[in-house]
């Protein structure tokens, strides 16, 4: 899909087609891959309930109780969206994007507190959140095209691909950037 949305931007598209070729993964192993990552998460499901009911929280204000993570979780967010801008790498944006679902899950429990601001913090989380996605996806794409693409493609059209893949990635790095400088504008005091 990260192909096809990126070629169909593209002015000579039909110079790109034979890179659906090299794009690996049939059904089945997307299958397998959807079974393992199941069982991961049922293990992890499992053992965040039984660290829950290990906890004993006492009463009070929920943002005393839950106030010291919000904060290390924004303070982590911040952090690592600068680092991200600082030293461009996919795995800095990666680990930012973490961050941001982390802190939109957080609003998302904490909506009935003030729904007015924290319905509409959630909402610019997750176009923050889908536009690093999208991001870490082109950027899955364009290492496995550089793998497998020796011989299916010519160097020319491989370099304009490339080109093309590194001026979507600008864009929506530029994006998030404007919808992050917004959000983490503060410190997190």
């Amino acid at each position: 899909a990260t192909l096809e949305q990126l070629v169909s931007r593209a002015p000579e598209r039909e110079r790109f087609a034979a890179l659906k070729d090299v794009m690996p993964g049939g059904i089945s192993r997307n299958e397998e891959m959807l079974k393992n990552q199941l069982t991961a998460t049922r293990e992890d499901v499992r053992a965040a309930q039984k660290r829950l009911e290990a906890l004993r929280i006492s009463d009070g204000p929920p943002l005393q109780l839950i106030g010291a993570g919000l904060r290390v979780n924004y303070r982590r967010g911040r952090r690592t969206m600068v680092r991200a801008y600082d030293k461009p790498e996919a795995t800095a944006f990666h680990e930012w994007r973490k961050h941001v679902k982390d802190l939109g899950y957080q609003m998302q429990i904490l909506r009935n507190l003030w729904p007015a601001v924290f319905k509409r913090v959630r909402g610019e989380l997750d176009t923050l959140g889908d536009l690093l996605g999208k991001e870490h996806d082109l950027t899955v794409m364009r290492d496995v095209i550089i793998k497998n693409a020796h011989g299916a493609i010519v160097q020319e059209d491989l370099q304009a691909f490339l080109a093309l893949t590194e001026e979507r990635e600008f864009q929506l790095q530029s994006e998030a950037e404007t919808i992050g400088r917004r959000i983490y504008a503060e410190r997190s005091r």
